[in-house]
Formats: C-alpha cells, sequence, structure tokens
C-alpha cells in the first residue's frame, strides 16, 4: 500500500496540469475569503457610529498579526 501511494505522490507531483489547477483553485478560495473579509471590514467601520468598532477591529487584526 504504501508503494502506491508513493507512485501516486510522484504522479501528482510530477502533473503540472494538475498542480497548477490546485494552486490556481487555492488561490481563488484564498481570494474570495480575504475578500469576504474585507467586506465584513467594510461595512463593520465605515459609518462614523462604527468608529468604536473600527479600532476594536484595528487592534484584533494587530494582535492576530503579532501572533502570526
Amino acid at each position: 500500500m504504501p508503494g502506491k501511494a508513493n507512485a501516486a505522490f510522484k504522479e501528482y507531483k510530477y502533473s503540472s496540469i494538475t498542480v497548477n489547477e490546485d494552486i490556481y483553485r487555492i488561490f481563488n478560495l484564498f481570494e474570495q475569503e480575504c475578500n469576504q473579509v474585507q467586506d465584513l471590514y467594510d461595512t463593520e467601520t465605515t459609518s462614523p457610529i462604527n468608529t468604536i468598532k473600527q479600532k476594536e477591529w484595528d487592534r484584533k487584526i494587530r494582535e492576530w498579526l503579532k501572533n502570526e
């Protein structure tokens, strides 16, 4: 069984079409997620009433980036 898995991995690894499609799919999913987060951030922080929320979001983002 491990031999079959290794052979399948090598085939996957060297099949540039499959790898490129997977990378493209992952990139698109990541881009969609980033857009959703940006939209959420914009809706939470654009109105004058939400300036407190904007400061809170900025603090959360700073803490998250610091932990990364």
